[in-house]
């Protein structure tokens, strides 16, 4: 496996792309991340994939890990800039492979991205991880009262007082541009999620109609079922699959919000991926 690091400039941002070539590429991945977790966190995945025959392409959105230039505080990028730098992803995934099939993976936030990719619609599949709608009523019990004290008082009280947000507390993730921060937040407000910002912006989620498998897991204390199957179902003439596990099921003891990508995990892989792409995954 060999990889290449480029950086993609577009309208006055810069973001750093890694690309996994494949000795026998049969298709093209981009793989688009979690908000704040650097494209380093998916470099096993991303390099486990490449051996199975895909060229495979990571990306930190601007102001996150290697996209980073200067202070996190002169960074203007929301999660609409984010989708832009998706958009130009997929082409580059394009680029690199015209004559494969080009799919896409998103994780969490990134699998919502998606649907704001016009060049999405050109993806043969997609494949959602622990992707979800992150309306805070979606939670239960005392998870429900966590997540209304984070998007109704913790995020915006924390940015605005910071001019970012500090992920502090937040293992797996960076700290967030204030404006991806605070948008964020106001759709984690608003039981139609990113729908409240309907003045400013198009997506595509229901013109996409391709094969889709959404894959979820009990443990996940950041995308409970009804929050995913909420996203999963925006793709409204897509060829959807729901998958919602117990990590036993996979053969592992946790999985939850970010372990799908981790090495200790890697049996997981292929129990997923296959199931999505029969007997081999480029065939």
């Amino acid at each position: 496996m060999t990889t290449q690091t480029r950086n993609l400039k577009l309208k006055g941002r810069e973001i750093v792309v890694t690309i996994f070539q494949s000795d026998a590429p049969v298709c093209s991945i981009v793989l688009a991340g979690a908000a704040g977790v650097v494209q380093d966190y998916y470099r096993d995945f991303a390099d486990w994939l490449s051996r199975q025959g895909c060229v495979v392409v990571t990306f930190d959105y601007s102001g996150i890990g290697k996209s980073l230039k200067g202070s996190l505080k002169s960074v203007n990028s929301d999660l609409l800039h984010w989708a832009e730098e998706l958009d130009a992803v997929i082409q580059l995934g394009r680029d690199l492979s015209p004559t494969y099939r080009v799919m896409v993976i998103g994780h969490s936030l990134g699998g919502q991205l998606i649907g704001f990719s016009k060049r999405s619609l050109q993806c043969e599949r997609i494949v959602l991880i622990a992707a979800q709608s992150g309306y805070w009523r979606h939670w239960k019990g005392l998870k429900r009262i966590r997540m209304f004290f984070t998007w109704f008082f913790w995020v915006p009280l924390v940015t605005y007082s910071k001019g970012y947000f500090s992920a502090i507390g937040y293992s797996k993730i960076e700290d967030l541009p204030a404006n991806a921060a605070l948008q964020w937040a106001k759709w984690c407000r608003h039981r139609h999620y990113y729908y409240c910002d309907k003045d400013n912006f198009k997506n595509y989620f229901k013109y996409f109609m391709g094969n889709i498998i959404a894959v979820s897991f009990t443990d996940d204390d950041y995308a409970p079922q009804n929050a995913t199957d909420w996203l999963s179902d925006q793709y409204s003439a897509a060829v959807l699959s729901k998958l919602h596990f117990h990590p036993a099921q996979l053969q592992s003891k946790k999985i939850g919000h970010f372990g799908f990508f981790k090495r200790g995990n890697e049996r997981v892989w292929p129990l997923i991926m296959h199931s999505f792409f029969p007997l081999n995954i480029g065939s």
